[in-house]
């Protein structure tokens, strides 16, 4: 286990300083593409709620994903991080967010509890790397893994990635919680694991 955190911790850090190299001109764009191709996927698209988030320091931009959503009627959950990393959600309305831990922008809308995720058809989740098995890395503190554990296996679960973070491997720990979708600016790819 002391050599999957290590691992992890190793590329974390590389993939952190390759976000932050990343100009602003190319996030931007990539934002254009995370939506196009988040909206191919039947599960986002047509919702009728899906949980996301709004990116921040590096990650991938997701205000036109979730406003595009929001324009075709799909309620859309924003997370609110707990003391404890756990995550609460609350609904996205435009203008209805503020800076919460960490600088994180959060909904002020109604707290919806931690169990909401798990009656989405579909969750859109951050995270740092992903590989075509369906294991993703996320920043370390756990929060998406206790999410995603909550959701059935209706719910839909995709990792936005820019491309050059979709890789051959990313070190998985016991209590890791997979993905069925990695969507990038340029595609959209079915992982290989077992729904």
């Amino acid at each position: 286990m002391a050599t999957v955190g290590a691992g992890k911790d190793e590329l974390r850090a590389t993939m952190l300083a390759a976000r932050a190299a990343r100009p602003r001109a190319d996030q931007d764009r990539a934002a254009l593409g995370f939506a196009d191709q988040a909206l191919t996927v039947p599960a986002v698209a047509d919702g009728p709620t899906v949980a996301a988030f709004l990116g921040q320091a590096g990650e991938p931009e997701t205000v036109p994903l979730v406003e595009a959503l929001r324009g075709r009627g799909v309620t859309v959950l924003l997370p609110v991080l707990l003391d404890d990393f756990d995550l609460d959600w609350g609904a996205y309305e435009p203008g209805q967010q503020t800076a919460g831990r960490f600088g994180l922008l959060v909904p002020t809308t109604r707290r919806l509890g931690v169990d909401a995720i798990a009656s989405v058809a579909a969750v859109v989740c951050p995270g740092l790397a992903v590989d075509l098995a369906g294991n993703r890395m996320g920043r370390g503190g756990g929060s998406y893994d206790r999410a995603l554990a909550r959701c059935g296996p209706a719910v839909l679960r995709c990792q936005l990635v820019y491309d050059d973070e979709v890789l051959q491997a990313v070190p998985v720990a016991e209590h890791d919680q997979p993905v069925d979708v990695i969507v990038t600016p340029t595609r959209t790819v079915r992982t290989s694991r077992p729904r």
